[in-house]
């Protein structure tokens, strides 16, 4: 169970959006949901959680957008950034480092919700200066796949 675990989760499509939400939820998250990525942006900048799902493409701001200027304005207080695409094709190199680890969709909400405990528990370790157990290296996040 994942309580106290913050992650802000940001798709246009609503329908999907409301289901990942509900599903994190179950799991103890403590979720906020957007559909508009510059009401996220605001959120994450005003109350950082430790993590940010957010979807690729979107009007407005994509999410490789939204995760450089997290980066840029949270710098190391950042949380742990997934983008999460339905098309990796689309996206460039800057586009695939702008987040910590880009997952194709449908990515099995039980290996989604595995990256994320684990990362927020390093990013909170990270946050409050607490080095990790000897044998319990930090994995770099783009060789994560559940």
């Amino acid at each position: 169970m994942s309580v106290g675990t913050r992650i802000v989760v940001v798709d246009d499509d609503r329908m999907l959006l409301a289901i990942v939400a509900r599903v994190f939820v179950a799991q103890g998250f403590a979720v906020r949901a957007f559909a508009e990525p510059q009401r996220a942006l605001e959120s994450v900048l005003e109350e950082p959680p430790d993590v940010l799902l957010s979807d690729c493409r979107m009007p407005g701001m994509s999410g490789p957008e939204l995760c450089r200027s997290v980066r840029e304005r949270l710098g190391t207080e950042r949380p742990f950034m997934i983008l999460w695409t339905g098309d990796r094709a689309h996206l460039d190199a800057d586009g695939k480092r702008a987040a910590d680890v880009t997952l194709d969709k449908p990515t099995p909400m039980a290996e989604l919700v595995r990256l994320i405990e684990r990362r927020a528990r390093v990013r909170r370790r990270r946050i409050s200066g607490v080095q990790p157990r000897h044998g319990a290296g930090v994995v770099d996040p783009r060789e994560e796949t559940g």
